[in-house]
């Protein structure tokens, strides 16, 4: 690393750090950290979707994947794109009248304590392993800088993360992800543009005997169950994710919120394939290098000093940004199921210290999880992370916002548990042969079908949280 990357690594931290302190300055309430005071416009909401989504597991895990395994890299992105085009679509205006703040704050109104409570738990510890896949991610991004691995790398990434959003809550996610959205997007795609261009155009990389087709042309290199699999618990695992309905929700209208998740929707398969070809890139030119270190290295060694700083920087940023917009996620649930509502000033004020503090005590669990982490693929710890929320949440999720009346209390825990059952026992007996996250979420869906018919033979109406 040169003095040339070094001063536009700072020019980039400076000005996303500057943003995240400028909005800090105006977080006054519990209400402002956890949901940005509900007045985000629909580009606010792209850039807390986006600065949360695309992080280390859709830029660097995907070129290392892309590496691996090439095309079936494109999964993880591809499963964001789905999974808010429907959150736009079908989830966002009943979800924005649910009258909650969190996830499980919806299932309690409708289902009671129980299905919350759990809904808490597999939402708080799949946010926790995602967190842990960026700050895996950071480390691997400051080891290529500045050789800085192992305890001290990661444990000055989940400090980043703390900085980055510990003051400004929702409304720093959203300010400095719009930021990021602009920088990491621009990175990306000039290094997919300079690798094409260094390889010879598409045909020449595509075509190069180190990329044999029937594996890094193939969207399912990893076998369809496996790889279609992981796309679908991706897509379950974004729209079941606190983060986003915190996203959702503090927009200023219906429209916003649409429109903020349509546009970050739309942002996620480009950041992919940008991924996939410097992964691809590298493994033409470098094949003998450690898979995670595809991206950092091509633009270590690929792009001019200062300009590759910036870049470098940004994907910092990245990482930082994702895991403190999960660590948000998971103060936001801490904090609703804590104290739910703040009645007065002082309990507004210990809400908000509380929403930090929580932020704080998870960043620092998660540096310490990653150091005892055995390694491997980024984006395998990711799916599993989106497979935990999404055979979680997005039955009960589903059935909160548009069926309640036809679900029991117990039928909904029992829908989550089962999910969740079948989903470890998936892993367990058929690891390699399809995502555990897709038997899970069907046994999920099973069991609140076979209670909505149970109620509709029987005639009878659970009353939701406004009629009681």
């Amino acid at each position: 690393m040169t003095y040339l990357h070094g001063l536009g690594a700072l020019f980039t931290l400076a000005l996303v750090f500057a943003a995240a302190f400028l909005s800090g300055r105006q977080v006054k309430t519990a209400d402002d950290f956890l949901s940005a005071g509900r007045r985000a416009g629909a580009a606010t909401v792209a850039g807390a979707l986006t600065g949360t989504m695309v992080g280390g597991s859709a830029t660097i895990g995907t070129a290392q994947l892309a590496y691996e395994y090439g095309f079936s890299a494109l999964w993880f992105t591809l499963g964001g794109l789905i999974g808010l085009l429907l959150m736009a679509f079908f989830y966002v205006i009943p979800m924005r009248q649910g009258n909650a703040d969190t996830l499980p704050q919806l299932v309690r109104a409708r289902f009671g304590g129980g299905a919350a409570t759990t809904l808490a738990f597999v939402n708080v510890l799949g946010s926790f392993i995602a967190i842990v896949t960026q700050v895996l991610s950071g480390g691997a991004l400051l080891a290529a800088l500045t050789g800085t691995g192992g305890a001290t790398g990661e444990i000055l990434i989940a400090a980043l993360m703390l900085l980055y959003v510990v003051f400004g809550g929702a409304l720093g996610a959203g300010y400095v992800g719009m930021l990021k959205m602009l920088l990491v997007g621009a990175a990306l795609l000039f290094c997919a543009a300079l690798a094409l261009s260094r390889a010879g155009g598409p045909a020449a990389l595509f075509g190069h005997p180190a990329l044999p087709k029937q594996v890094f042309g193939n969207l399912f290199a990893r076998g369809f169950l496996t790889d279609a699999g992981a796309g679908l618990s991706t897509v379950f695992g974004f729209m079941a994710t606190q983060v986003t309905m915190t996203a959702i929700i503090s927009a200023r209208s219906d429209a916003a919120a649409k429109r903020g998740s349509a546009i970050a929707a739309l942002i996620m398969p480009v950041m992919g394939i940008a991924g996939v070809i410097i992964g691809l890139y590298m493994r033409a030119v470098n094949p003998g290098i450690a898979s995670r270190l595809a991206m950092p290295l091509f633009i270590i060694n690929e792009v001019p000093g200062f300009i590759a700083g910036i870049m470098l920087s940004a994907l910092l940023v990245t990482v930082v940004a994702t895991g403190a917009g999960l660590g948000l996620g998971v103060s936001n649930i801490i904090a609703g199921e804590l104290k739910p509502r703040a009645r007065s000033e002082s309990d507004d004020r210990r809400k908000l210290l509380l929403g930090r503090g929580s932020l704080t005590l998870t960043l620092l669990l998660s540096a310490v999880a990653a150091l005892f982490s055995t390694g491997g693929l980024i984006l395998d710890l990711s799916f599993l992370s989106m497979g935990l929320r999404g055979v979680g949440g997005i039955g009960v999720l589903t059935a909160a916002l548009f069926f309640p009346e036809r679900i029991s209390p117990r039928a909904a825990l029992a829908a989550i548990l089962a999910g969740i059952a079948v989903m470890a026992l998936s892993q367990i007996l058929f690891p390699s042969v399809i995502d555990s996250a897709v038997p899970g979420v069907i046994i999920s869906f099973v069991v609140l079908g076979i209670s909505a018919s149970r109620k509709k033979r029987a005639g009878v109406v659970t009353p939701t949280s406004g009629e009681r």
